[in-house]
């Protein structure tokens, strides 16, 4: 069989390692549940994978992998100390903290993008009515200049 065990599991949760991630089942039914799922839906050399780690878990087995022998980057089971808690909480609170900074400072950008979005348009809204004004003028004037070169034309033609 492909499958290994390892090591002996202090907790009474169910591990498996399959297809390179780590799974942790609560209770040994969940994790059979799983993998009766998994090898149901499957076919081929995946079935077998899945039905590898089955037989391994009706053996009793509570940490049990899809490769053979233990792979390298399967974490150890270890408790942590006391310092290791304290030190993750306050990283943890510290990056809570440099996450509330980062949000401040997105919604502070937000904040004066919107503004200047509002400026930018105010602005071109002003431009936008002067072209509009100049172009009734041009239009004007070009009214004015036919206008003129109809009279200058009968004016022309008076004068024949």
């Amino acid at each position: 069989m492909k499958g290994t065990t390892m090591k002996t599991n202090t907790k009474k949760t169910i591990k498996t390692y399959c297809y390179g991630k780590l799974k942790e089942f609560p209770t040994l039914k969940a994790a059979k549940l799983f993998y009766v799922e998994a090898a149901f839906n499957s076919e081929g050399s995946e079935r077998t994978r899945y039905e590898e780690i089955l037989e391994l878990l009706n053996s009793g087995e509570t940490i049990v992998s899809d490769v053979d022998g233990i792979p390298g980057d399967l974490p150890e089971e270890k408790s942590l100390s006391e310092k290791e808690k304290k030190d993750i909480a306050a990283k943890i609170e510290e990056c809570q903290h440099t996450k509330k900074l980062i949000v401040d400072h997105l919604d502070l950008n937000r904040k004066i993008l919107a503004e200047k979005e509002a400026a930018f348009k105010k602005e071109n809204a002003i431009l936008i009515d002067s072209i509009s004004a100049l172009s009734d003028q041009a239009n004007d004037l070009s009214l004015e200049i036919i206008r003129l070169a109809k009279n200058l034309r009968k004016g022309t033609e008076v004068a024949k």
